[in-house]
């Protein structure tokens, strides 16, 4: 008989522990293309519907933000919360190239967020 685990006895970080080893992660295909640099790599459609359904399963809500810190520095976050518990990821930020403000700000964001998410998940 298989043992079932009470999620609400475990912390965040035994949470995020069995997260990171659930089998729905395993095996997810990366979908996007480096051409330049022929590498592969994972676009947020490849994992985000798995992320979500399991952050709600395992009672984790993760928030993405960038924030400029006081000493100018600007940092992208993603902060996993339970109830009074967190972890936070934070990276810095690099500015995109391109001609489009709009477009860069959408690039600077999605390519945080995958990063950030791929991170958390490790």
């Amino acid at each position: 008989m298989e043992k079932k685990t009470d999620l609400n006895a475990l912390n965040i970080y035994a949470l995020l522990q069995m997260l990171r080893n659930d089998p729905r992660l395993k095996g997810l295909k990366k979908s996007g293309k480096n051409g330049h640099l022929n590498f592969m790599y994972y676009e947020l459609d490849d994992f985000m519907p798995a992320a979500t359904e399991l952050f709600a399963e395992y009672g984790i809500c993760p928030v993405f933000r960038i924030e400029v810190e006081p000493n100018g520095i600007e940092y992208a976050y993603l902060t996993l919360i339970r109830d009074n518990e967190q972890i936070i990821f934070k990276v810095p930020t690099a500015d995109p190239t391109g001609n489009n403000p709009i477009q860069q700000l959408g690039s600077k964001i999605t390519y945080m967020r995958r990063y950030l998410y791929i991170i958390a998940m490790d």
